[in-house]
Protein backbone atom coordinates (compact mmCIF):
# COMPACT_ATOMS: atom_id res chain seq x y z
CA UNK A 1 0.00 0.00 0.00
CA UNK A 2 0.92 3.60 -0.28
CA UNK A 3 0.66 6.20 2.59
CA UNK A 4 0.81 9.90 1.81
CA UNK A 5 1.53 11.50 4.42
CA UNK A 6 1.12 15.49 3.94
CA UNK A 7 2.87 18.21 5.89
CA UNK A 8 0.46 21.31 6.56
CA UNK A 9 1.98 22.03 10.26
CA UNK A 10 4.10 25.24 9.04
CA UNK A 11 3.52 28.42 10.17
CA UNK A 12 5.19 30.36 6.51
CA UNK A 13 6.85 33.51 8.03
CA UNK A 14 8.33 34.22 5.29
CA UNK A 15 5.30 34.31 3.49
CA UNK A 16 4.08 37.56 5.72
CA UNK A 17 0.43 36.69 5.96
CA UNK A 18 -1.58 36.90 8.60
CA UNK A 19 -2.80 33.27 8.17
CA UNK A 20 -0.55 30.04 8.46
CA UNK A 21 0.99 29.20 4.91
CA UNK A 22 -1.23 26.13 4.40
CA UNK A 23 -4.43 28.47 4.88
CA UNK A 24 -3.83 31.10 2.79
CA UNK A 25 -6.60 31.66 0.23
CA UNK A 26 -5.81 31.28 -3.45
CA UNK A 27 -8.98 31.44 -5.73
CA UNK A 28 -11.07 31.08 -2.49
CA UNK A 29 -9.49 27.61 -1.56
CA UNK A 30 -6.66 27.24 1.47
CA UNK A 31 -3.52 26.35 -0.27
CA UNK A 32 -3.08 22.66 1.52
CA UNK A 33 -6.38 21.38 -0.48
CA UNK A 34 -4.14 21.63 -3.84
CA UNK A 35 -1.91 19.12 -2.93
CA UNK A 36 -4.56 17.37 -1.08
CA UNK A 37 -6.81 16.91 -4.34
CA UNK A 38 -3.60 15.78 -6.30
CA UNK A 39 -3.38 12.92 -3.50
CA UNK A 40 -6.87 11.98 -2.88
CA UNK A 41 -7.26 11.93 -6.68
CA UNK A 42 -4.46 9.72 -7.45
CA UNK A 43 -5.85 5.59 -7.72
CA UNK A 44 -2.23 4.41 -6.63
CA UNK A 45 -2.61 6.62 -3.17
CA UNK A 46 -4.41 4.07 -0.70
CA UNK A 47 -4.56 6.46 2.39
CA UNK A 48 -3.46 10.14 2.79
CA UNK A 49 -2.54 11.36 6.86
CA UNK A 50 -2.79 15.35 7.05
CA UNK A 51 -0.26 16.72 9.73
CA UNK A 52 -1.57 20.18 10.45
CA UNK A 53 -1.34 22.76 13.33
CA UNK A 54 -3.44 21.26 16.16
CA UNK A 55 -4.82 24.68 16.87
CA UNK A 56 -6.31 25.04 13.42
CA UNK A 57 -8.16 21.25 13.60
CA UNK A 58 -11.72 22.42 13.76
CA UNK A 59 -10.72 24.03 10.24
CA UNK A 60 -9.20 21.13 8.81
CA UNK A 61 -11.71 18.74 9.50
CA UNK A 62 -14.99 20.78 8.52
CA UNK A 63 -13.07 21.59 4.94
CA UNK A 64 -12.39 17.94 5.00
CA UNK A 65 -15.88 16.85 5.71
CA UNK A 66 -17.74 19.95 3.55
CA UNK A 67 -15.58 18.52 0.48
CA UNK A 68 -16.14 14.49 1.09
CA UNK A 69 -12.46 13.64 0.81
CA UNK A 70 -12.42 9.82 1.27
CA UNK A 71 -8.60 8.78 1.53
CA UNK A 72 -7.70 10.56 4.80
CA UNK A 73 -7.04 8.25 7.20
CA UNK A 74 -5.77 10.42 10.03
CA UNK A 75 -5.55 14.12 10.70
CA UNK A 76 -2.23 14.20 13.48
CA UNK A 77 -0.60 16.91 15.04
CA UNK A 78 2.54 18.66 13.63
CA UNK A 79 5.71 19.52 15.78
CA UNK A 80 7.59 22.29 15.73
CA UNK A 81 9.63 21.45 12.88
CA UNK A 82 9.41 19.16 9.74
CA UNK A 83 11.42 16.42 11.66
CA UNK A 84 9.42 16.32 14.23
CA UNK A 85 5.96 16.43 12.25
CA UNK A 86 7.55 13.56 10.32
CA UNK A 87 8.36 11.80 13.01
CA UNK A 88 4.77 12.41 14.52
CA UNK A 89 3.25 10.83 11.45
CA UNK A 90 5.91 7.85 11.27
CA UNK A 91 4.38 7.35 15.35
CA UNK A 92 1.11 6.83 14.13
CA UNK A 93 1.68 4.74 11.09
CA UNK A 94 4.80 2.43 12.39
CA UNK A 95 2.07 -0.33 14.29
CA UNK A 96 -0.66 -0.27 10.74
CA UNK A 97 1.96 -0.77 7.55
CA UNK A 98 3.50 -3.70 6.66
CA UNK A 99 7.73 -3.97 5.42
CA UNK A 100 6.76 -3.67 1.90
CA UNK A 101 4.44 -0.63 1.87
CA UNK A 102 5.55 2.72 0.97
CA UNK A 103 5.59 6.28 2.69
CA UNK A 104 5.36 9.44 1.13
CA UNK A 105 5.91 12.82 2.05
CA UNK A 106 4.74 15.91 0.39
CA UNK A 107 5.20 19.14 1.70
CA UNK A 108 1.44 21.20 1.22
CA UNK A 109 3.71 24.10 0.30
CA UNK A 110 4.48 22.39 -3.10
CA UNK A 111 1.07 23.39 -4.57
CA UNK A 112 2.12 23.10 -7.87
CA UNK A 113 2.48 19.31 -7.82
CA UNK A 114 0.71 18.27 -10.68
CA UNK A 115 -0.98 14.74 -11.39
CA UNK A 116 1.10 13.64 -14.04
CA UNK A 117 3.70 14.04 -11.96
CA UNK A 118 2.76 12.16 -8.98
CA UNK A 119 1.22 9.44 -11.29
CA UNK A 120 4.73 8.79 -13.07
CA UNK A 121 6.96 8.69 -10.11
CA UNK A 122 4.29 5.95 -8.34
CA UNK A 123 4.32 4.36 -11.02
CA UNK A 124 7.91 3.20 -10.77
CA UNK A 125 8.21 3.00 -7.31
CA UNK A 126 7.70 -0.53 -7.13
CA UNK A 127 11.74 -0.33 -8.73
CA UNK A 128 12.92 1.63 -6.10
CA UNK A 129 13.46 1.48 -2.06
CA UNK A 130 13.38 4.97 -2.31
CA UNK A 131 12.98 7.86 -4.93
CA UNK A 132 12.37 11.58 -4.63
CA UNK A 133 11.29 13.84 -6.98
CA UNK A 134 13.84 16.41 -8.22
CA UNK A 135 14.40 19.29 -11.09
CA UNK A 136 17.69 19.69 -12.70
CA UNK A 137 19.76 23.28 -12.66
CA UNK A 138 19.53 25.67 -15.16
CA UNK A 139 21.54 28.51 -13.38
CA UNK A 140 25.08 28.83 -13.42
CA UNK A 141 25.79 28.07 -9.95
CA UNK A 142 29.03 29.53 -7.84
CA UNK A 143 30.53 28.98 -4.33
CA UNK A 144 30.84 32.46 -2.40
CA UNK A 145 32.17 33.58 0.71
CA UNK A 146 31.03 37.58 1.46
CA UNK A 147 29.62 38.23 -1.92
CA UNK A 148 32.98 37.08 -3.41
CA UNK A 149 32.75 34.43 -5.88
CA UNK A 150 35.22 31.08 -4.80
CA UNK A 151 34.44 29.14 -7.73
CA UNK A 152 31.95 27.84 -10.16
CA UNK A 153 30.20 24.43 -9.49
CA UNK A 154 29.40 22.05 -11.60
CA UNK A 155 25.40 21.90 -12.48
CA UNK A 156 25.24 18.62 -14.34
CA UNK A 157 25.89 17.03 -10.80
CA UNK A 158 23.56 19.67 -8.78
CA UNK A 159 20.07 18.83 -8.39
CA UNK A 160 16.75 20.52 -6.43
CA UNK A 161 15.61 18.37 -3.81
CA UNK A 162 11.71 18.48 -4.12
CA UNK A 163 8.68 16.86 -2.49
CA UNK A 164 7.09 13.90 -2.80
CA UNK A 165 10.07 11.54 -1.79
CA UNK A 166 8.59 8.00 -1.21
CA UNK A 167 10.42 5.25 1.25
CA UNK A 168 9.94 1.72 1.57
CA UNK A 169 8.28 1.42 5.18
CA UNK A 170 10.56 -1.00 7.08
CA UNK A 171 13.37 0.93 5.67
CA UNK A 172 12.92 4.27 6.96
CA UNK A 173 11.84 2.82 10.27
CA UNK A 174 15.05 1.65 11.05
CA UNK A 175 16.59 4.40 9.18
CA UNK A 176 14.81 6.60 11.92
CA UNK A 177 15.65 4.38 14.67
CA UNK A 178 19.29 5.56 13.88
CA UNK A 179 19.29 9.22 12.97
CA UNK A 180 21.17 11.24 14.80
CA UNK A 181 19.84 13.95 17.72
CA UNK A 182 19.77 17.26 15.17
CA UNK A 183 16.54 18.58 13.73
CA UNK A 184 16.56 17.40 9.77
CA UNK A 185 15.11 19.33 7.40
CA UNK A 186 15.00 16.73 5.20
CA UNK A 187 13.64 13.22 4.92
CA UNK A 188 16.06 12.10 2.19
CA UNK A 189 18.82 13.04 4.86
CA UNK A 190 17.54 10.49 7.53
CA UNK A 191 17.49 7.90 5.00
CA UNK A 192 20.77 8.34 3.21
CA UNK A 193 22.59 9.17 7.05
CA UNK A 194 21.26 5.21 7.67
CA UNK A 195 23.38 4.26 4.90
CA UNK A 196 20.24 3.94 1.72
CA UNK A 197 20.33 4.97 -1.54
CA UNK A 198 18.03 7.45 -2.73
CA UNK A 199 17.10 7.33 -6.68
CA UNK A 200 15.74 10.49 -8.48
CA UNK A 201 12.94 11.30 -11.49
CA UNK A 202 12.68 14.69 -12.33
CA UNK A 203 9.10 16.46 -12.78
CA UNK A 204 8.01 17.28 -16.02
CA UNK A 205 6.29 20.28 -14.77
CA UNK A 206 6.83 23.47 -12.37
CA UNK A 207 7.22 22.49 -8.87
CA UNK A 208 8.06 24.77 -6.93
CA UNK A 209 7.78 25.85 -2.99
CA UNK A 210 5.76 28.47 -2.04
CA UNK A 211 7.87 30.44 0.23
CA UNK A 212 7.62 33.91 -0.17
CA UNK A 213 5.14 36.26 -1.81
CA UNK A 214 6.40 36.42 -4.73
CA UNK A 215 6.11 32.62 -4.59
CA UNK A 216 2.67 32.63 -4.46
CA UNK A 217 1.72 35.23 -6.84
CA UNK A 218 3.19 33.16 -9.51
CA UNK A 219 1.26 30.26 -8.27
CA UNK A 220 -2.07 32.24 -8.97
CA UNK A 221 -0.49 33.37 -12.06
CA UNK A 222 0.20 29.83 -12.69
CA UNK A 223 -4.08 29.04 -11.95
CA UNK A 224 -4.97 32.09 -14.00
CA UNK A 225 -5.95 34.21 -11.34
Amino acid sequence: MNYAVLLAGGKGERLHNELEKPLVSVLNRPLFSYSLDVFENETLIDYIILVINPEKEEFYRNFINEHHYTKILAIIEGGKTRHSSSKNALNFLKDITADDDYIIFHDVARALLHQEDLSNFLLILKEHNALCMASPLKDTIVQAEQNNIETYLNRDVIKIIETPQAFKAKLLFESYKKAKNIDYSDNTKVFLDAGNEIDLIYSKHLNIKITTPSDLELFKAYLGG
